[in-house]
């Protein structure tokens, strides 16, 4: 979104990205939009590519693609695990044991 039309907006945004595997430092989007949106207001081309990354109501598109993933809570601790959970629960308990321990979930 090239500029949030209210504060509640803008609040969407920066709960969701506090929220976010990557939220610990600006991602390529927050920066963006940050950087920006304010010049993004009269320019079509730079508005639409804004409008494509941060939707009308504060949300992050990346974020909405797959929230289990980008959720800094819930999500994977790194891609091995993320491999494991997309391979579902055929995956022998010994592999799922090995996978836990690379991401750190399990000592």
């Amino acid at each position: 979104m090239a500029y949030f039309p209210n504060g509640s907006a803008g609040e969407v945004f920066e709960n969701q990205c506090a929220q976010c595997r990557y939220g610990d430092e600006p991602c390529p989007i927050y920066l963006a939009q940050y950087e920006h949106n304010y010049a993004a207001c009269n320019n079509e081309v730079a508005s639409k590519i804004l409008d494509t990354l941060i939707k009308n109501d504060g949300t992050c598109a990346m974020f909405a693609l797959d929230p289990p993933w980008f959720d800094k809570e819930s999500g994977p601790a790194n891609d091995a695990e993320r491999a494991y959970l997309e391979l579902g629960p055929s995956v022998p308990a010994n592999i799922r044991e090995l996978v836990l321990k690379v991401a750190g979930r399990i000592a």
